[in-house]
């Protein structure tokens, strides 16, 4: 914690690959099935230097067959414009531009560590509990506007 702190971070830096994939898994987890249909779209394309080759395999074993994965090209606000709900990683702009064209959206904390539990008046989910709880309220009121 002190060599973070001493590189100016509050807390030890937040996205890891751990973290992503636990992330994926868990929204498979709780939305796989014939009500909804999963679009994941990356931020952008980053090279091994980065990323370890293993992370990239455990990554592509998870999504396979379980969501549509869209291009990083893909401008974002059209993308969640035609969508039914967004959930992103804290605290990614994506949502406040679906907060902004009044698409629901969360934030998922998969690490469950993130003290906030709001943030610019959007919930910070923190479980897989929170995650289906938060599926069942979409489905109900998805349903009550058919």
């Amino acid at each position: 914690l002190t060599f973070h702190v001493k590189m100016g971070y509050a807390i030890p830096p937040y996205y890891s690959e751990e973290l992503n994939l636990k992330f994926l898994s868990t929204i498979i987890d709780v939305f796989n099935d014939d009500d909804w249909e999963i679009l994941w779209k990356r931020k952008r394309i980053v090279s091994n230097s980065f990323i370890s080759n293993g992370f990239n395999i455990k990554q592509n074993k998870i999504v396979e067959g379980s969501l549509i994965t869209i291009n990083p090209d893909v401008a974002p606000r059209s993308l969640i414009k035609n969508s039914d709900a967004v959930i992103s990683m804290p605290f990614t702009s994506v949502s406040l531009i679906a907060k902004e064209l009044s698409v629901p959206t969360i934030y998922y904390d998969a690490s469950g560590e993130i003290l906030e539990y709001k943030s610019h008046n959007i919930s910070v989910l923190k479980s897989k509990n929170e995650l289906l709880e938060w599926k069942f309220y979409l489905n109900k009121n998805n349903s009550n506007n058919k």
